[in-house]
């Protein structure tokens, strides 16, 4: 429903998607132990990606760099492999996480990669692929740290990176595709998606 932004010139001239797409879906109720979290109003934040004309020429080389080929292989097999290649990484990290009064137990999550693998659904399209990662789908002890960071996210600096992860030498070192800094995001300013958007 939402309109893309144009593709960086070149960015669909190797084997890259030209855009990778992530949504990312946080619900505002608290998450339920014995049950499925149960439907209600959510927070949703949308990340659009181009590849670079120096990427894809990358792509192209007989000897792409690691991170590269993994994004390229990622984009050939995602039709096939859906999220069952289990390489997704989200890492998200509050620059000032000293200054909002946070657990200790919350506090040794920030910076930490998280592996995105049940708790998403991909979608393949001509010019983009894209990942939906929705928070109820967490683990019950996930969902409730994020849920009670949630009152704190307007005063965080929060640095949000995503990147495919690497699980042979070969593969390595591991490389960011793409990330956000989102300054003190104040969520319930933003207000609703209008109506014809939920259809």
């Amino acid at each position: 429903h939402l309109a893309l932004p144009p593709l960086p010139e070149g960015g669909d001239s190797g084997r890259l998607p030209p855009m990778v797409v992530v949504h990312v879906s946080i619900p505002l109720t608290p998450p339920a132990l014995l049950q499925e979290t149960p439907d209600g109003p959510t927070v949703s934040g949308t990340f659009v990606f181009g590849a670079t004309a120096e990427a894809q020429a990358a792509s192209r080389c007989a000897d792409p760099p690691p991170a590269t080929e993994l994004m390229a292989r990622f984009g050939a097999d995602a039709a096939e492999r859906r999220m069952s290649a289990g390489v997704f990484k989200v890492i998200a990290m509050a620059d000032n996480i000293d200054e909002l009064s946070v657990p200790r137990a919350l506090q040794r999550f920030n910076g930490k990669p998280i592996l995105i693998k049940r708790s998403a659904d991909l979608h393949v399209a001509d010019n983009y692929i894209e990942v939906d990662i929705y928070v109820d789908r967490f683990s019950f002890v996930a969902q409730r740290g994020l849920w009670s960071f949630l009152p704190k996210v307007k005063q965080a600096d929060c640095h949000i990176a995503f990147l495919l992860q690497g699980t042979r030498d070969a593969e390595l070192p591991e490389c960011v595709f793409g990330a956000v800094r989102l300054l003190r995001p104040d969520y319930e300013a933003f207000g609703d998606l209008p109506d014809a958007l939920l259809d």
